[in-house]
């Protein structure tokens, strides 16, 4: 399993959680977030992935979601 963030902005909540699954003893989960550029507000453009999550269960931590173009992208 991976916690990943969708955006460098949200990597202080991923580790958050990331750190729960960790403090309940659960050390193979990892930590990946998401690096994106907006082509315009709303509008994702490119998206690079930082961490491993082939093969893995991920878990999109995020604050809030408005049309859900970067969880759609991520996937």
């Amino acid at each position: 399993m991976v916690v990943v963030s969708p955006d460098a902005g949200g990597m202080k909540r991923a580790t958050s959680f990331h750190k729960h699954f960790e403090y309940h003893g659960h050390k193979e989960v990892g930590l990946a977030m998401i690096s994106k550029e907006r082509k315009a507000a709303n509008e994702v453009g490119e998206v690079v992935l930082i961490g491993d999550v082939k093969g893995k269960q991920c878990i999109i931590v995020d604050d809030m979601i408005d049309t859900a173009g970067t969880l759609c992208a991520a996937a």
